[in-house]
């Protein structure tokens, strides 16, 4: 989770303490009617309009922003630009509410992503050529490369590749690339990483490969004194890994930055 994001879940909290003060009337009524009348009292006490649906459309908006909070990444300029256009509007509509501050951290992670210290590649033709030949795979149907700008330091690239999947990602990422169909190796090795097996390395880089029913995997750590980055191939042998992959594809391209900005913290 980003500065953004943790500045935004205090914004929500703020925002609840606020909607609770302000319509504490509301909200005294409808403990009143679920007192009185139990939890069946519940159903039908948002009305379309009136106090009751104000106070409920002001409320709601907490825990929602403290769970953007939470998947509020750096460098999320989509996400951002959508948190401060509604920061913006909520400005507008509600102006009690903490929405200036939605708009204001929402502007700053959008502004913020322009320095942001990753950069990602996504696709075969983007990805330059001296990525795509620490690849095995002949053709891979999918592939992604994302950067972090940070001294490596001593470390090689077996080293990042050991605490990014095995100290970072850990036992939870495991589960969830095993979710997926790839068949990890559940015992520690020094021939593999998190399960991946090693079946290549260079001077800077270390390959990880993984099967599975509907296709093949690969996790390319490079490092060099400016940068360490994450290349991953897929291929597909079946008409399923697309199906397969291409939702997951999104996600990993989600929490792959944070995956790497954690790992440059845990060496430290």
């Amino acid at each position: 989770m980003s500065r953004a994001g943790r500045l935004l879940q205090v914004v929500a909290l703020g925002h609840a303490a606020i909607g609770a003060w302000i319509y504490r009337d509301v909200v005294a009524g409808v403990a009143r009617d679920v007192r009185v009348g139990g939890p069946r009292a519940l159903v039908g006490v948002v009305p379309d309009r009136g106090d009751r649906a104000t106070a409920f459309w002001f409320l709601v908006a907490a825990p929602a922003l403290w769970t953007l909070g939470r998947s509020l990444t750096p460098g999320d300029r989509v996400a951002g630009g959508v948190l401060a256009a509604t920061g913006v509007a909520g400005s507008v509509l509600m102006p009690a509410g903490g929405w200036p501050a939605v708009a204001a951290i929402g502007a700053w992670s959008t502004l913020g992503s322009a320095t942001s210290d990753v950069t990602t590649l996504v696709g075969v033709e983007d990805v330059p050529a001296a990525v795509r030949a620490r690849s095995a795979l002949p053709g891979p149907d999918y592939l992604d490369h994302v950067s972090l700008a940070t001294d490596a330091g001593a470390w090689g690239a077996e080293e990042w590749a050991r605490v990014m999947f095995e100290r970072v990602g850990g036992e939870g990422a495991q589960r969830t690339w095993r979710g997926l169909g790839l068949q990890l190796d559940p015992r520690p090795s020094p021939d593999h990483v998190a399960g991946w097996r090693i079946d290549g390395r260079g001077d800077d880089w270390v390959r990880l490969h993984a099967g599975a029913d509907w296709g093949r995997g690969e996790l390319v750590v490079h490092r060099d004194r400016g940068h360490v980055s994450l290349t991953t191939a897929i291929s597909y042998d079946s008409p399923a890994g697309r199906a397969v992959w291409g939702p997951a594809s999104a996600v990993h391209r989600r929490v792959t930055p944070g995956l790497l900005r954690a790992a440059r913290d845990a060496m430290r």
